[in-house]
């Protein structure tokens, strides 16, 4: 069978039970991929700001399964030969991510350098770590209910997504400022529901990530007593068994950004993908002597000397489960980040694509 669809059926948790399906009375063999969506001249349906993918199945009752196919990325809408390309089986699709069975669309370095991370007992994944929660306001049924005003005498700023900046929170740079009445929110709502999440600190990150975004994860650290629309996922302080600082970290950093696009097929960052991103395992036990090492290595990351931060703890890095000095140097590192984004106050929309040079 050949098919044409959109190409989150390869991805998207919603397709999962389709992915299961097919491997369960075939085997792929070959799939086309064509992420573009936002040039029209550019994409496969012009009619249709669709992301889309091919794919050839062949229904089997043989153990077809490790028999290897090639997928390729196109950049646009037509089928090139030299177009980033990797061979899979069917039986090593679960390696990126075993829950949801997405299929990846990248090159063959790529998924070899996936592999190796996933496989290499050095990372746990997200969702074994901490929850994640998609923000408590939703902006269309708290309308109806009357807990959303336009006036801000009425009640407290509610967060949305263009808030969330790397590393720091701002004015937003799109949407219409609105305001909660915390009352007729909170009215008949347990305690033990997330609409109290806002009584903690929480890591939280831009849920809508477009494709063509500078980077496709952003967070930062939203302060107790703030509320946010659903267009915010978080991780409340009590729900976390890593330090917030190190979680924004993570989520800021290239490893995750890069691991993120693999297997992303729409503009959302979902909670099965945030519990499928990987973490690198640390140990609990602090020992005496590292002590000294890690003041030694705070005190070279506070007078800048960030080559001999590393130097210092190179020789942490070898084995897993890593030392706790190098998450609370991390910790250190990513404190101080914040801290100079902080004191940037307002910058233009633009300029929020990058740090600033010291952090």
């Amino acid at each position: 069978m050949g098919f044409i669809t959109p190409m989150a059926v390869l991805g998207d948790d919603q397709a999962a039970d389709i992915r299961r399906r097919i491997v369960e009375v075939g085997a792929f063999t070959s799939i086309e991929a064509f992420p573009q969506k936002d040039n029209p001249a550019r994409r496969i349906f012009p009619e249709a700001k669709l992301s889309t993918a091919v794919f050839t199945l062949r229904k089997s009752n043989e153990e077809t399964g490790l028999r290897e196919f090639v997928a390729r990325v196109h950049s646009g809408r037509t089928i090139e030969p030299n177009s980033p390309s990797l061979v899979l089986s069917t039986a090593s699709i679960p390696l990126y991510d075993p829950a949801n069975f997405t299929i990846v669309s990248c090159s063959q370095d790529d998924w070899d350098l996936a592999t190796r991370v996933t496989q290499s007992g050095r990372m746990a994944r997200l969702g074994q770590l901490c929850t994640s929660y998609q923000g408590e306001v939703n902006e269309t049924v708290e309308k109806q209910k009357g807990s959303i005003s336009v006036h801000e005498d009425d009640g407290e700023l509610i967060l949305r997504g263009s808030n969330v900046c790397l590393y720091a929170v701002r004015d937003a740079s799109q949407g219409e400022s609105l305001y909660l009445l915390r009352e007729v929110f909170l009215k008949g709502k347990p305690p033990t529901s997330k609409a109290f999440h806002s009584t903690q600190q929480r890591a939280g990150f831009q849920r809508s990530s477009p494709q063509n975004n500078f980077r496709r994860i952003v967070a930062a650290i939203i302060e107790a007593d703030n509320f946010c629309f659903d267009t915010i996922s978080y991780v409340p302080a009590s729900e976390s068994n890593l330090p917030l600082p190190f979680l924004v970290g993570l989520l800021n950093s290239k490893l995750l950004d890069w691991y993120f696009r693999l297997g992303s097929t729409n503009s959302k960052v979902n909670e099965y993908q945030f519990n499928n991103f990987p973490c690198p395992v640390f140990s609990d036990t602090l020992e005496a002597a590292d002590e000294a090492l890690q003041k030694k290595a705070i005190n070279a990351l506070a007078s800048g000397d960030t080559e001999r931060v590393f130097a210092s703890l190179q020789h942490m890095l070898v084995d897993a489960p890593f030392s706790p000095v190098v998450r609370n140097v991390i910790i250190e590192a990513i404190n101080r980040i914040i801290a100079i984004e902080a004191s940037r106050g307002e910058i233009s929309r633009s300029a929020r694509s990058a740090l600033a040079p010291a952090a």
